[in-house]
């Protein structure tokens, strides 16, 4: 049956040298590949994408929905080339060509047969290596792309991990356990199940303070297994010489013998207890042990009613602290005390994919699935999270928690879905954002940290697809299904 595909496929595969210019050619059934004049267009049948061959890599001019006529594309400058990695690719890292090839595959026998592109670039500055690869699959409305990298991480690149938010105030556990309830997430919200928790007291030390601002600090707390908690809290410089208590002592919320839910309260912080910006937040047990509390967030004082920088928070109740923010203060700190992201989690390396297009005139969908399906079986702990925005974008639009950005305008979409293990609430490993800005979509995530790199082996990013479709959102949900049953299809023998 394999032959007969490649006989009926008419696979054709060409490196010629004509006026001086090289073209490659590759056909298989509906799909095509061709590379001529430094431009490469590769199509489905359904749907075609041309990159030109810049300075730097290949960059994304152009895809067309075959079928409705739209093209997706930029009249604003774009990106160097569709990939990065920080600290050894950016948009202005100059790059050789290699060598381009294409034949048709089916990964082994794990997916349908496509038809593969492949091409390899040097970037003798930083004496890394790129290998990117197109999967076309014959009559779908689709379009895969993945990037391998073989290069050397420098010790900077090892030192640093960037930041998602340089600008905000720290929040940093010094004393206690993080853990996750997952008994109470069925009862209330995730965030609620997650709590920092010690027999003694639980400390979190405050930093980035700016002198002349107001600060107050809320924390949320509750009883779920009834132990009779009654606790307190107060704040302390960092010498411990000056202690302030906020709170005195106080019954939590008990939600196993009354069925109460969890408390949120905000409390004023003095201006005289921190002298270097800096404070340590303490919540001590006075009856019932240990002594538990679940989220900590910070308000400054700042003449706007929304945080100047965003602050890693789940996005719903993100906007119900922004919502609840007292007049004239900011948001600008937050931990979930039980599953706060580390700085390596919440870390975007490199770009593994880009489209052109102007999202100012876009309507833009961002979707994403839950982890821990076992325990989200009631009405308010969902399965699938989607989220809608529109209008003109005053700053890129980053989304971190989304595994498909779904665009559209007027009757036509496309979509970028990320072929990773990111779950609205678990990141896994770097698998970054999408950013959309007025000149393009970007797929940020890479499957590796600078640590994971290697000078003599090729390590691979996430897989991202790109996909067009003509209708309503249904339509785009039907046209990604379509093609994840080409990628991953049902094969009797394996599975």
């Amino acid at each position: 049956m394999a032959n007969k595909t490649y006989i009926i496929a008419a696979v054709l595969f060409s490196w010629l040298n004509l006026n001086g210019k090289p073209l490659l050619t590759g056909k298989l059934g509906d799909a095509s590949v061709r590379f001529e004049n430094q431009r490469l267009t590769i199509s489905t049948g359904l749907v075609e994408r041309e990159w030109l061959l810049t300075p730097n890599g290949l960059k994304t001019k152009s895809i067309t929905n075959i079928k409705s006529g739209k093209t997706w594309h930029s009249t604003l400058p774009v990106t160097g080339c569709d990939w990065s990695y920080e600290g050894l690719v950016s948009d202005t890292s100059v790059c050789n060509l290699i060598t381009m090839s294409s034949k048709a595959d089916n990964d082994e026998g794990f997916t349908t047969e496509y038809l593969n592109f492949e091409a390899e670039f040097e970037y003798p500055a930083t004496h890394t290596f790129i290998k990117y690869t197109v999967w076309a699959y014959p009559n779908t409305q689709g379009i895969r792309t993945q990037v391998w990298i073989k290069g050397k991480a420098t010790t900077d690149m090892l030192n640093s991990v960037p930041s998602a938010n340089k600008n905000a105030l720290s929040l940093k556990l010094n004393r206690g356990t993080k853990s996750y309830n997952y008994s109470a997430s069925n009862a209330a919200k995730q965030w609620d199940a997650a709590t920092s928790t010690d027999d003694t007291k639980v400390e979190y030390l405050l930093s980035g303070m700016r002198k002349n601002k107001g600060y107050k600090l809320g924390l949320s707390w509750w009883d779920f297994e009834g132990k009779g908690r009654i606790q307190k809290v107060s704040v302390a410089s960092i010498d411990g010489e000056k202690v302030v208590t906020l709170l005195a002592p106080t019954t939590l919320p008990d939600y196993t013998g009354k069925n109460e839910m969890p408390q949120s309260l905000l409390l004023d912080i003095p201006d005289n207890v921190s002298l270097d910006g800096s404070l340590r937040i303490m919540v001590e047990p006075v009856n019932g042990k240990p002594v538990t509390v679940g989220e900590i967030w910070i308000y400054e004082k700042s003449g706007q009613k929304r945080a100047d920088e965003p602050v890693e928070c789940d996005a719903v109740r993100h906007d119900q602290l922004l919502t609840n923010a007292p007049e004239y203060y900011s948001l600008v700190a937050y931990t979930d005390c039980g599953r706060e992201r580390s700085d390596a989690e919440k870390a975007t390396f490199g770009r593994c994919d880009f489209v052109p297009l102007n999202g100012n005139k876009t309507q833009r969908l961002y979707a994403g699935y839950f982890n821990d399906t076992q325990n989200r079986n009631l009405p308010e702990t969902p399965l699938l999270k989607e989220q809608i925005n529109s209008g003109v974008l005053v700053e890129p639009e980053k989304t971190d928690w989304a595994s498909i950005a779904m665009i559209s305008e007027g009757s036509d979409g496309i979509a970028m879905v990320k072929e990773s293990h990111k779950c609205v609430n678990q990141p896994g490993v770097e698998t970054g954002d999408f950013v959309v800005t007025a000149h393009g979509l970007s797929n940020r995530g890479t499957s590796l940290m600078p640590a994971d790199l290697s000078p003599d082996s090729y390590k691979w990013y996430w897989a991202s697809w790109t996909i067009v479709w003509q209708g309503d959102n249904e339509a785009g949900r039907l046209a990604i299904k379509q093609f994840d049953r080409a990628r991953y299809t049902v094969i009797p023998e394996l599975d």
